[in-house]
């Protein structure tokens, strides 16, 4: 088969040649499908980093509204503490007032009481002035008889 003189040299390059071409193959296949396993995985990293992120922004905007109603939250207690204090002094005012109504009242009560006991005795008064005038003239008539 192997003849002399024959230069076979090329025909086993031609030969390497073809085989190489297969193991190439293989090994581009497997750095394409390292590839394709890398890709997947940092998809699902990006995927995870997605999430994360959208995590992050709802985390931010529930700690913004956290905040907001914290802040609505405090204003509130504050107005409440505010209305408190005008509730306390306008409690105050309002005993005072009541105070110084009853005050009012009662010396309405022992003026119109002392107002009854002028009429009465005036009355009386007007009575004793009138026997006191009667008395006067009957002295008077009386004295004129005696002249």
């Amino acid at each position: 088969m192997y003849g002399k003189g024959v230069d076979i040299f090329p025909l086993k390059n031609l030969l390497k040649s073809f085989f190489e071409l297969p193991t190439s193959y293989n090994q581009a296949l497997s750095i394409l499908s390292d590839k394709v396993v890398e890709v997947k995985k940092l998809e699902s990293f990006l995927k995870a980093k997605e999430d994360l992120d959208l995590f992050l922004t709802e985390k931010g905007e529930k700690v913004e509204e956290l905040s907001t109603t914290s802040q609505s939250l405090k204003e509130a207690k504050e107005k409440v503490k505010q209305l408190r204090a005008l509730r306390d002094a306008a409690k105050k005012k309002v005993e005072e007032i009541e105070s110084r109504v009853s005050s009012t009242e009662e010396k309405y009560r022992r003026c119109s009481d002392a107002s009854l006991v002028i009429t009465d005795d005036l009355a009386d008064v007007e009575k004793r002035k009138k026997y006191l005038e009667a008395t006067l003239q009957d002295l008077v008539n009386y004295k004129l008889c005696l002249d």
